[in-house]
């Protein structure tokens, strides 16, 4: 989640106020061709961790995403046919059908890595790959997706373990030991990732877990605030002054900053109370 800070300047009688008002930002789910041959997902490259990042920081997110995942994966891979369901246990696939179908749900498609034997002759290992780690790579002359490159780590691809590895796409008829099988859902506007079928409901996400910060904070401050606003022009009615609150809350606080400040309302500023923190006091009479 991402917050820009814009400024508005109010005058008043006695002086003039800058505040700070904090905006959302919606993380955008943009594909960009890059020229070292892979396409960039979201801003940074790093939209697959921002779907993770929900999926960790929101409880009822992550316990729906765990849930339908679990539904996903069933029982494991069954077949009718007695050579497949041999092949599917000496593969042990279904050792890899928990991580593939958390992917699926998560991040909207999987990536297997396919591994054959020395003559090519047979697929004798498949691997899960992390989603996350994963770039799609496309062809210099047609812009089709040929391959895909890994990486341990996208946000720092500098450090030599996490330079990114290209690895062809899926071909029986291409002698490369090492392939990958990339399916995913379909997804209606986009030209290469898929979208995760819950990706026009993150701002409901995001709302759900900066709730959670937001309590957690207030309750960290002790409800101490840090700054006094005080309405020194009358006192409105009880209905008036929490729409107030409500209001300057909103537009001030923000999630991490939870009971930081204290409002109250006069008649005038002469009435208006005198706030002095307990701690100090404390040091003054020691």
């Amino acid at each position: 989640l991402r917050h820009s800070t814009h400024h508005q300047t109010i005058f008043t009688m006695d002086n003039i106020t800058n505040l700070q008002f904090a905006k959302y930002i919606k993380i955008e789910e943009v594909e960009k061709e890059n020229r070292n041959g892979w396409v960039e997902w979201g801003e940074g490259n790093m939209m697959p961790q921002y779907w993770i990042d929900l999926y960790q920081s929101s409880p009822v997110h992550g316990s729906l995403i765990n849930s339908i995942s679990f539904m996903i994966a069933g029982k494991g891979f069954k077949s009718e046919n007695p050579a497949a369901q041999v092949q599917i246990a000496k593969l042990k696939l279904d050792d890899i059908l928990p991580a593939s179908a958390l992917d699926l749900k998560l991040q909207g498609g999987v990536y297997w890595e396919v591994i054959y034997s020395m003559d090519h002759s047979k697929i004798v290992k498949v691997n899960h790959l992390p989603f996350e780690n994963v770039r799609l790579a496309i062809s210099d002359s047609e812009d089709e997706v040929c391959g895909v490159w890994y990486s341990r780590d996208w946000s720092d691809i500098r450090k030599h373990k996490n330079r990114p590895e290209y690895v062809p796409m899926f071909n029986p008829e291409d002698e490369s030991p090492r392939q990958v099988l990339f399916f995913h859902m379909h997804t209606v506007g986009s030209l290469y990732y898929p979208r995760p079928d819950y990706s026009s409901s993150k701002d409901w996400i995001e709302l759900t877990r900066h709730i959670s910060e937001y309590h957690v904070n207030n309750i960290l401050n002790g409800f101490f605030p840090s700054f006094h606003i005080n309405f020194g022009n009358g006192e409105p009615s009880p209905e008036a002054q929490r729409m107030i609150m409500n209001e300057i809350e909103r537009n001030l606080s923000g999630t991490h900053n939870a009971g930081k400040f204290l409002i109250t309302f006069s008649k005038s500023k002469d009435e208006s109370p005198e706030i002095q923190r307990a701690r100090q006091n404390l040091q003054n009479i020691q």
